[in-house]
């Protein structure tokens, strides 16, 4: 029965579910959020009207709302003691299980498959490597630009031992979930990467979260060992007892959500795993419209993973300041603003660890190449979307609810302020650019997908994602900025050149947190920050 009942999407989320747990079929997510809501004492609070929408992307923005809806659905501990189900409930079940099969043999005869996103198998625990010993020089393999200086980069050492992590942040994974309305087309290319591209109609309204770091607990969509050690990637689902998956030494992804050839076929996301076996055709589309479908599924991915939308930001812009918040956070102790950094940081790379699961082709790689790609290029893609967030006529920040200055995070450490300044001048040479959020979404692709991360094995692969990436960037850019910023050089080139800078950065980043963390070892960071960001303490 537990095999039929996992047709049904989940009831709190509409992720894939994995049986009835406390009384309702949910996602093995939501079953442990449950489980840990009921297993301590809780107040937790929700930032906005007690009416957040509660799916796949959005379930770990608001607990309260979260839990809300797993108790209005009738999820309870003694429901556990209950049973078997009645004959009744077996039967409403049984009725459930038909329609949603139903739907996929409709739709298994009308949807073409799609290649771009592929079906993905669950890894079990698997230990893996992941490759972060000796040097490498910077190359820029995105395309023919060579920066004018090179520099070698050292990662941190292997450590024997893998990080601790809680069951707290077992429970974000989304894969890109193609939207009613989506259209697909068959594509052929010369590089072979894109055989089908899917892209969705409509757009998800986006949550005004909370700024640029947001409010609520970040939960870890991808779990990463200290120090790019041993990494144990697995489902909470695993068939361990319960007792025991609380002390797992381990990082842990939630792979309850894997897209198949026919996801779409589930309202509630939740598919059942089959193929859809076609006589090959020959398609020759124009190379401009494979770029097209593939800007609008990336540009879609980056929609829907920002705390804000374009139109709130400016809204916000144009707010008076606030000079109570700003003298708030210039007298902040320095622990503590390291720590309200890092907390803001680690939410917002949890969106972006949402939209490279959406990228075509990223959940196609080896596990081992997407914890390399996540580690080395999160603090990256994180400068390009404070970009978004930075008003060039007050030369501030839209930080939470507050526009702040540059000086509001000055410390009276040399590497830290060195970092700060570094990084609102990048952030607003990026605004400056004045860039669509398709060609930042692209951009920020082209950083994920770069291949010049050490330890990466399937380089080829991600040579020809990025390719294909920078390919429908660059005609992104001809058709909106046709005209030279400087000279002979182009808004493209600009870009690409900015690409040497944000490896500086990330390195800025490690040294400033490293001298701070020697300074101050007693302090906690999240713990999806501690993983991306190890450093020698």
């Amino acid at each position: 029965m537990t095999a039929q009942i996992e047709i049904i999407p989940c009831k709190v989320c509409g992720d894939k579910s994995s049986g009835v747990h406390y009384g309702v079929i949910t996602c093995e997510g939501c079953k442990g959020f449950f489980r840990r809501s009921q297993s301590s004492v809780v107040n937790y609070q929700c930032p906005r009207n007690k009416n957040c929408v509660v799916d796949r992307v959005n379930r770990n923005r608001c607990q309260y709302c979260r839990l809300q809806k797993c108790l209005r659905l009738g999820m309870s501990r003694d429901a556990v003691k209950f049973g078997r189900m009645s004959k009744k409930q077996r039967e409403k079940v049984e009725d459930e299980v038909r329609f949603h099969r139903a739907q996929l043999r409709a739709q298994t005869e009308t949807a073409p498959d799609s290649s771009v996103f592929d079906q993905q198998t669950p890894s079990s625990s698997d230990q893996l490597q992941s490759a972060y010993n000796g040097s490498y020089s910077y190359n820029n393999d995105l395309s023919s630009y060579t920066p004018a200086a090179s520099y070698t980069y050292t990662p941190a050492p292997v450590q024997a031992m893998t990080y601790d992590i809680s069951a707290d942040y077992v429970d974000s994974t989304t894969a890109y979930d193609p939207r009613p309305g989506t259209q697909s087309l068959e594509l052929a290319t010369d590089s072979g990467i894109v055989a089908s591209v899917s892209t969705a109609g409509g757009k998800t309204p986006i949550g005004s979260g909370a700024g640029a770091g947001g409010a609520g607990t970040p939960h870890a969509a991808l779990r990463v060992g200290s120090g790019g050690g041993l990494v144990a990637v697995k489902q909470e689902a695993a068939p361990v007892a319960a007792a025991s998956v609380e002390n797992l030494v381990a990082g842990f992804v939630d792979s309850t959500t894997f897209l198949t050839a026919s996801s779409s076929s589930s309202p509630g996301g939740g598919a059942h795993e089959h193929h859809v076996h076609q006589e090959p055709t020959t398609v020759h589309p124009n190379p401009a419209q494979i770029s097209e479908l593939l800007s609008k599924t990336i540009a879609d991915a980056h929609a829907r993973t920002c705390l804000y939308t374009i139109e709130h930001i400016h809204e916000m812009f144009r707010k008076p300041q606030d000079m109570s918040k700003i003298m708030y956070y210039k007298n902040m102790a320095h622990e503590e603003l390291w720590l309200e950094c890092a907390q803001k940081l680690t939410t917002v790379i949890q969106q972006i660890i949402e939209f490279a699961k959406m990228v075509p082709g990223f959940m196609k790689l080896s596990q081992d190449d997407q914890i390399v790609l996540l580690k080395a290029g999160s603090f990256e893609l994180a400068v390009l979307r404070m970009s978004r967030y930075y008003d060039l006529s007050q030369n501030s920040v839209l930080y939470s609810d507050t526009m702040l200055p540059q000086d509001a995070f000055y410390t009276n450490e040399t590497a830290e302020m060195k970092l700060v300044t570094c990084v609102f001048e990048f952030a607003k040479s990026v605004a400056e650019l004045k860039l669509t959020e398709t060609e930042l979404a692209l951009y920020s692709a082209c950083i994920l997908l770069s291949t010049d991360r050490p330890g990466l094995k399937g380089l080829a692969e991600i040579s020809r994602l990025s390719q294909a990436v920078l390919r429908a960037l660059r005609l992104e850019l001809d058709r909106n900025h046709a005209v030279p910023i400087k000279g002979d050089v182009t808004v493209c080139d600009a870009m690409l050149a900015k690409i040497a800078t944000l490896r500086e950065l990330s390195m800025l980043h490690m040294d400033a947190l490293a001298k701070f963390k020697r300074s101050t070892p007693h302090l906690e960071f999240p713990a999806l920050h501690k993983e991306l960001f190890s450093v020698d303490s």
